[in-house]
C-alpha cells in the first residue's frame, strides 16, 4: 500500500491529474472516494516471487473528461465545505446544529500547549486532532456494527464512514476553550444501525477482525 501511496509525489493536483510527472494510477485508486470498496490477495509469482492483487468498487480511474470532471466536482465540494466550517466554528462552543441534516460534524476543542500548560492533544494540529478523533476506534465493536461499543466511536467512525465522500475542517479561537476544530461531512454518515454501520465502517485490512 506504502509502494503505490508514494505515487501522490508524482499527482498533478492544480490541474487534476493533467499533467502528473509519472505513474500514479494505483495512488489515485487508492484514494478515490466514490471507490467504497476493496478486496486484497497475495500469492506466488511465477513471473515474480509474489504477486499483490487489490481490486476495487465501485470501478476507480475512469478515463478522459470523466476523471477530470468527477476530480473538479469534489474539489469544488470540498471547497464549500471548508467554508461551511469556517462558518460553523465560531459558534462550535454551542455543539452541534440539531437540524442540520445535510452535514455530519465532529468538534474538538482545547489548547495548545504552553509554559505551565501540558496537553495530551496540540490543537494547533489538525492532524493531532485528526488522530485524537480517530483514538476511539479502540472503543469500537467491529464484531457487533457498532451495536456493543466500549465508549465514545462516534468521531472515529465520522472520519472513516464510507459514504462520507467529502470533508471540510476549519480552525478557530474558542471562547470557553482556547481553539475549536470543526470537521463537517457529506454525505453525513454515523446511521446508529447495525446494517449501516455493517456497510461503512470496516475493519484495518491486516486485522484479524472478520
Amino acid at each position: 500500500m506504502d509502494y503505490w501511496a508514494s505515487e501522490e509525489k508524482d499527482y498533478d493536483y492544480d490541474g487534476h491529474g493533467q499533467n502528473n510527472r509519472g505513474t500514479v494510477g494505483h495512488f489515485t485508486a487508492l484514494v478515490w472516494v466514490n471507490t467504497t470498496l476493496i478486496g486484497c490477495a497475495k500469492c506466488p509469482s511465477q513471473a515474480y516471487q509474489i504477486s499483490v492483487v487489490c481490486n476495487f468498487q465501485a470501478p476507480a480511474v475512469p478515463k478522459g473528461a470523466d476523471i477530470q470532471t468527477s476530480e473538479a466536482e469534489h474539489t469544488n465540494g470540498a471547497s464549500k465545505l471548508v467554508k461551511y466550517a469556517e462558518w460553523r466554528c465560531p459558534n462550535a462552543d454551542a455543539g452541534h446544529l440539531q437540524d442540520d441534516d445535510a452535514h455530519g460534524e465532529n468538534i474538538a476543542q482545547g489548547w495548545a500547549p504552553s509554559p505551565g500548560i501540558i496537553v495530551d492533544v496540540d490543537f494547533r494540529s489538525c492532524s493531532a486532532v485528526m488522530d485524537y478523533w480517530a483514538s476511539e476506534e479502540v472503543n469500537y465493536d467491529y464484531a457487533g456494527h457498532g451495536a456493543n461499543n466500549r465508549g465514545e466511536t462516534m468521531h472515529f467512525t465520522a472520519l472513516v464512514w464510507v459514504n462520507s465522500t467529502i470533508i471540510g475542517c476549519a480552525k478557530c479561537p474558542s471562547h470557553a476553550y482556547q481553539i475549536s476544530v470543526v470537521c463537517n461531512f457529506q454525505a453525513p454518515g454515523n446511521i446508529e444501525e447495525p446494517s449501516y454501520e455493517a456497510a461503512n465502517v470496516f475493519p484495518p485490512l491486516d486485522s484479524n477482525i472478520p
